[in-house]
């Protein structure tokens, strides 16, 4: 008796298993997946690139690896996904302006209708800073008058990227005589410019900033917004109205998980469903939270779409008010 339930437990398990195998199999998800990051290793999204690769990979059943491929303010890694990608079911990990800002001003070899927008991570708000001891700038009033006699060096990610369009706006909304651009390649190594005196002004996100605003490195001076910020200590930063900028000029970064237009709906169905427990997951949520995500922004693939056209829109706004 023990033997012939023995034998009908073995074959349960082994329906199971063949079930279970089988059922994988046909999702078209069982090989490595590559999520493609635009910014370099301990950038903003790279560290937020691994979190949710550790919990997708443990959701899909397969590895999830990162690749960072830096340069033109996404496009590079979003042109090498759409044309040299490992597998069909790669993600691309990146800001709103590689759709937006950066094809407006520059002939790119894809659009957004070549990608499926899956989850959207989070939205963060973008400020301008300085480093008083370097340039002697610790207020918009200090560079305001510092332009009027001086040519305004500010980092971004260079010519076309959103951090030189809205920059761009800017100071041509305020009136400064000369304004260039010293391109980096990432924020935080705009930030260290601005430390080592190679830029005035630099725009970064709030975040990724805050360890060198709270060690006194760089101040704020100004965020790209409609509101006052009040999230450093010791800091009531001025919004680009109060300083007399435009509304037009308010921006907010989105970040979020796309897929290529040409995975099948199946498959972008399973990414879509996976990613999106992950950003629900209590502990993942956490882990973002730690390095730097300050509130999750949950956007259905629509949302994400029409955010995307907004931003887009403002840009060419933008960008035909400095071509003037």
């Amino acid at each position: 008796m023990k033997k012939g339930l023995l034998l009908v437990s073995m074959l349960f398990l082994s329906v199971v298993f063949i079930w279970a195998g089988a059922s994988h199999e046909e999702s078209g998800i069982t090989e490595p997946i590559t999520m493609y990051v635009d910014v370099a290793v301990g950038g903003a999204r790279d560290v937020r690139a691994r979190v949710i690769a550790e919990y997708l990979s443990e959701e899909l059943g397969v590895p999830v690896n990162i690749e960072n491929i830096t340069g033109a303010g996404g496009i590079t890694c979003a042109t090498h996904v759409l044309t040299s990608s490992n597998s069909p079911n790669d993600l691309f990990f990146g800001p709103m302006s590689a759709f937006t800002s950066s094809t407006v001003f520059t002939e790119t070899m894809y659009s957004i209708d070549d990608y499926r927008p899956l989850v959207a991570v989070d939205a963060e708000n973008f400020g301008l800073f300085t480093c008083p001891s370097r340039s002697g700038i610790s207020s918009m009033d200090d560079l305001k008058e510092y332009a009027k006699d001086h040519e305004v060096i500010y980092g971004s990610g260079g010519v076309g990227n959103v951090t030189h369009l809205y920059q761009a706006g800017l100071y041509k909304t305020l009136g400064f005589p000369k304004a260039n651009t010293l391109a980096h390649n990432g924020a935080v190594i705009g930030i260290t410019n601005c430390m080592g005196g190679h830029n005035v002004v630099t725009m970064a996100g709030l975040e990724t900033a805050r360890g060198y605003v709270e060690n006194g490195d760089i101040v704020p001076i100004m965020v790209f917004d409609l509101e006052p910020y009040t999230g450093y200590e010791g800091f009531t930063v001025p919004s680009v109205l109060d300083i007399g900028g435009n509304e037009m000029l308010e921006y907010t970064g989105l970040m979020f998980i796309s897929c290529l237009a040409t995975v099948s709906d199946e498959n972008a169905q399973i990414l879509q469903n996976a990613l999106d427990k992950v950003i629900h997951d209590p502990e993942c949520v956490e882990d973002l939270k730690a390095v730097g995500v300050v509130e999750m922004a949950y956007m259905t693939p629509d949302e994400i779409l029409n955010r995307v056209a907004m931003e887009r829109d403002a840009t060419i706004k933008i960008l035909d008010m400095i071509s003037e």
